[in-house]
């Protein structure tokens, strides 16, 4: 995915945020989308969350000048509780989450709770698949089949439609409220969106 279509994806969750929010980026590797977005969203700061090792790599590589200072890292495991980020209001998963099977992707989603706040959006960017009717070209039918199998072969993991990735936030806690899948013409990418809300039954 380019930087275009990675900044279209998530621009409508990302641009109305108020100067200097904070984005988690779980997962985040050696901070190569964090720093991209912090390039488009010069008004927000990023914290991007690995294991001891990929942080340790990724401090070492010179920061990016129109983000120098509003990416930070942070040594964090997935499987263990979220901490407190003073400022978060976005927790951003990419590729993350298909990486695992069901039971392991709920564990992520709960350990995010400690750190959430009302109102904290929890964006997954990563494949959902779509259902092709049968008048659909087979190529494209074939293509998600594929990558399902691919996942589970290789990692006993899954690509999700939209209602498994429902189900999944469902699973993990009532309070992930669904706001939608969005996707960015021309990326083989989606975000899915929940909301963070402590009363959902008054919603």
């Amino acid at each position: 995915m380019g930087p275009a279509a990675l900044v279209a994806t998530v621009h409508p969750a990302l641009a109305t945020l108020p100067a200097d929010n904070v984005v988690v980026d779980v997962g985040g590797a050696q901070g190569d989308i964090s720093f991209a977005l912090a390039a488009a969203f010069p008004h927000l700061r990023f914290v991007v969350q690995d294991l001891p090792g990929v942080i340790a790599r990724a401090k070492e590589k010179p920061a990016a000048t129109e983000a120098k200072g509003r990416v930070e890292f942070q040594v964090h495991d997935f499987f263990t509780p979220q901490p407190i980020t003073p400022g978060a209001r976005v927790y951003y998963l990419r590729h993350v989450l298909h990486n695992w099977g069901d039971q392991h992707a709920v564990q992520i989603l709960r350990q995010l709770r400690p750190g959430l706040r009302p109102g904290a959006r929890v964006l997954i960017h990563d494949h959902v698949l779509e259902r092709y009717p049968a008048q659909e070209p087979m190529w494209k039918r074939r293509l998600t089949s594929a990558m399902d199998l691919n996942m589970l072969q290789l990692l006993n993991a899954r690509e999700r439609d939209e209602e498994q990735w429902r189900g999944l936030f469902r699973e993990a806690d009532e309070r992930f409220r669904w706001v939608g899948v969005r996707r960015a013409e021309g990326s083989a990418l989606a975000v899915v969106e929940v909301v963070w809300d402590e009363n959902p039954d008054d919603s």
